[in-house]
């Protein structure tokens, strides 16, 4: 007698598994059957256990719960139906039934990126496949019902929050959802605390430019998004009496002092940030910088070999080509007299067409038309 399977039934669908139920199909009671799964390509069966695996097997079940699936992934279930687990008097392979897995659970991760006004929250996968969508929220309200901030559905696998208060405790949760939109339940990422103003800058250092007499002193940016000025002060001493010497904007991590050059004077400088609800990072825990290459009266105010990685090329400065602003800044600090700009493919003359007139500024000496593209070279510290 020729056996016939019939698509069976899918159920008790979970992340990592299903049930699969042999519908009526008139064979006789004792055929075997085996499960036979397909998904991304690949061609498993399913063995006693509930396991996937590469060969195929003959069960006398009618149904088997399958416990090793692939999140969130669709899979396509058909049978082969046989007089016993030798597979004799095999029948051709029955009529496909399509499930697509649930998506895992998010496994939270600590916070990282801690600030004033910034948090970014991170999880793991927990074996979702990439692609797979997630929506994380953040609120002071521990029930959430309240100053709920939300990302949004994503597939990365962390999402910063901004515009926070500082100095505020604020709870996180995410859940995840499968290609058929099903969505897992929420998982807590805990509780954070808010700093109460910008994190102190870091490797700040300071380069003599004797032949200028003047100091660059530059710094890392500050990785918080709120940022509105950087204070760049000067002391005598490494522990205390620090002045405010300059103020730059939120794109320039880099200033000029004209302190004079004195010798037995060592001079200190620290950098703090400002955030636009007038936080200061702490002046007093910032490690301050000295300039160290100051020895003798011999004027080398740069380094002898200038590295691959410090040349600079094709770079899009900041500032607005709005046929009004003659005023462009740099990403990094450059060596004076390294600058090369082109203005809609044309190579401006230093001097005639542009001015270095900073540590990360150059001013056109006219406003370039609408539109025009600006690139620059340039040799970095």
């Amino acid at each position: 007698m020729a056996l016939t399977p019939v698509s069976p039934s899918l159920t008790n669908i979970v992340a990592k598994g299903f049930k699969i139920t042999v519908n009526p199909d008139g064979n006789p009671p004792g055929t075997y059957y085996a499960f036979k799964v397909l998904f991304n390509s690949d061609i498993k069966y399913v063995d006693g256990t509930g396991n996937l695996q590469d060969t195929k097997i003959y069960l006398a079940v009618t149904e088997i719960t399958i416990i090793n699936a692939i999140p969130n992934t669709y899979h396509t279930v058909t049978l082969f139906a046989a007089d016993d687990a030798g597979g004799t008097n095999e029948s051709s392979e029955g009529p496909p039934t399509s499930v697509t897995t649930l998506a895992a659970d998010p496994v939270a991760q600590p916070y990282r990126n801690i600030f004033s006004t910034t948090v970014t929250t991170d999880w793991t996968a927990n074996e979702n496949p990439d692609g797979t969508e997630y929506w994380v929220e953040l609120s002071t309200d521990p029930n959430f019902i309240l100053n709920v901030s939300n990302s949004g559905w994503i597939t990365d696998l962390g999402y910063e929050f901004t515009n926070l208060l500082p100095s505020t405790t604020y709870y996180g949760r995410v859940k995840a959802r499968n290609s058929v939109v099903v969505e897992t339940s929420w998982i807590s990422l805990g509780s954070v605390l808010t700093l109460v103003g910008p994190d102190v800058i870091k490797q700040v250092q300071v380069f003599n430019l004797l032949g200028e007499r003047k100091f660059l002193i530059v710094w890392l940016p500050s990785l918080e998004t709120n940022i509105v000025n950087y204070k760049v002060y000067r002391s005598q001493s490494p522990t205390d009496g620090f002045e405010l010497i300059t103020i730059t904007s939120p794109n320039v991590i880099s200033a000029y002092d004209f302190a004079p050059f004195t010798f037995g004077i060592v001079f200190y400088w620290k950098v703090t940030a400002i955030d636009d609800g007038g936080n200061e990072s702490s002046l007093e825990l910032t490690t301050p910088a000295h300039e160290n290459t100051f020895h003798s009266f011999e004027e080398q105010p740069f380094p002898v070999s200038i590295q691959t990685t410090d040349v600079v090329t094709g770079e899009t400065p900041q500032g607005d080509v709005d046929g009004i602003n003659t005023v462009f800044n740099t990403n990094y600090p450059y060596r004076k007299g390294t600058l090369v700009v082109f203005s809609g493919g044309v190579n401006m003359y230093r001097g005639l067409d542009f001015t270095e007139t900073g540590s990360q500024e150059f001013t056109f000496t006219d406003p370039p038309d609408i539109g025009t593209k600006i690139r620059i070279n340039y040799v970095k510290f």
